[in-house]
């Protein structure tokens, strides 16, 4: 599931230089509607297959900012979700009362339109909770995206901002590394053009580790390597994406209910920010 983003001659330019912000820049009472397609299908041999399509709204809106840090807020608006694997085969629409009134959809509905509170870093894009993290047991949403090998940032706010240093140009790459928990993620960036403060970032990489989750009563522990692959566009004077398309390939091994299976799928996720 793709959603293209219609911006005239962003991605057929061939700029060489651009001034780059230093730091993110918003300013109080801005919105960013943060629109993600994903797709994706597991095969853990045996037969046993999981495919899975999700759409997910959520709005953002800058209520604050101190030297360091934006406050901004992230709520879940609208959420559609079809997942068959695990011998279940699980729908939701965050527009259908029916199934907000389900067990899973309770829990899933209690999240919609409910705003978390994150302290974004001005000169890194780091999400920080002002509580403790959102609780994803048993969110059929979560644990379909650990699987498709797609999962990750501070509940995929991070992904809004995306800072290009001052030094660099057109065809100039560099790596960067991080670990949460038990998963390191490596990627290398590599700037493919820039026109009118717009960039075009290649992105390559891997995503490695274990994840633990609860889902229905049954633990489920994922040990995955994910090879990833895709392009991001950017505000170069803001720090704000405009697009990310990132494909993954991952392959690992399912512990769930005293068995262990292997696992490999092929995932594509599109995420438009919409200023």
């Amino acid at each position: 599931m793709k959603r293209i983003l219609s911006i005239p001659l962003l991605l057929l330019s061939i700029g060489t230089y651009a001034q780059t912000a230093k730091q993110i820049v918003l300013t109080k009472g801005q919105e960013i509607t943060i629109i993600t397609n994903a797709s994706g299908d597991a095969d853990m041999g045996m037969g046993m297959t999981l495919t899975n399509t999700s759409n997910i709204t959520s709005q953002m809106i800058v209520i604050g900012e101190d030297e360091n840090n934006y406050s901004i807020t992230k709520s879940l608006t609208n959420l559609k979700m079809s997942m068959e694997g695990f011998g279940q085969n699980m729908e939701f629409n965050s527009d259908n009362q029916e199934d907000k009134e389900s067990e899973i959809g309770k829990k899933i509905s209690a999240k919609i339109n409910t705003p978390d509170t994150f302290l974004i870093n001005k000169k890194t894009g780091k999400a920080t909770s002002t509580k403790k993290d959102v609780d994803y047991n048993d969110n059929p949403a979560a644990i379909s995206g650990i699987a498709m090998g797609n999962n990750e940032g501070k509940d995929g706010i991070e992904d809004a901002f995306f800072i290009i240093n001052t030094d660099k140009k057109v065809g100039d790459s560099w790596m960067e590394s991080s670990t949460n928990k038990k998963v390191t993620s490596k990627k290398t960036y590599t700037i493919k053009s820039i026109d009118n403060d717009i960039a075009v970032v290649e992105v390559k990489g891997s995503i490695e580790g274990e994840t633990e989750q609860e889902m229905q009563g049954s633990t489920i522990i994922m040990n995955t390597e994910s090879k990833i692959e895709g392009n991001i566009t950017t505000n170069i004077k803001t720090g704000l994406v405009y697009m990310s398309l990132i494909n993954a390939d991952m392959t690992g091994n399912v512990n769930a209910m005293d068995q262990q299976m292997s696992i490999t799928s092929k995932s594509t996720t599109t995420t438009l920010f919409n200023q």
